[in-house]
């Protein structure tokens, strides 16, 4: 019986702080361009992205600054290009907690050629970059409360 109402108790924990996290469902783009393929991206840089929907503590279309707090460039044997964005502020400069990752894609023209010819080329293929363009990709984060 003791494990039984344990086990409601967690079940009903999960749940509140799924509902929480769905809550502060944060979506942006950006607000220009941003590619890793330019050797000029590095840890620390800022980025501008527009809030496309509303939250408890943002309106739709105000602008905040994301930090990229990795950075990890694409390479041969397929590695995909890694970036993750932190430290996010308003343009008022008020904290917002939550992390974007992003893995760049793969080179699936290059993939399928070296699978149905027979040749071994996968230590040749470099892996994806990531490109995001304002309006067209949208971003989501969960923020952190």
């Amino acid at each position: 019986m003791f494990l039984k109402i344990l086990l409601i108790f967690i079940v009903f924990l999960t749940s509140i702080n799924f509902i929480k996290a769905e809550e502060s469902l944060l979506t942006v783009t950006p607000v220009s361009k941003f590619s890793t393929s330019h050797k000029n991206v590095y840890e620390g840089d800022e980025v501008l992205f527009k809030v496309k929907n509303e939250t408890e503590i943002l309106k739709k279309d105000d602008i905040i600054t994301g930090t990229i707090l990795r950075y990890e460039p694409n390479g041969f044997y397929g590695q995909k290009a890694n970036v993750i964005f932190g430290n996010f502020k308003t343009s008022n400069g008020k904290a917002i907690k939550g992390k974007i990752y992003l893995s760049g894609n793969e080179h699936a023209t290059f993939q399928e050629f070296s699978n149905s010819s027979g040749m071994v080329l996968n230590g040749f293929i470099r892996g994806g970059e990531i490109n995001l363009k304002p309006e067209i990709h949208i971003l989501e984060f969960f923020t952190e409360e």
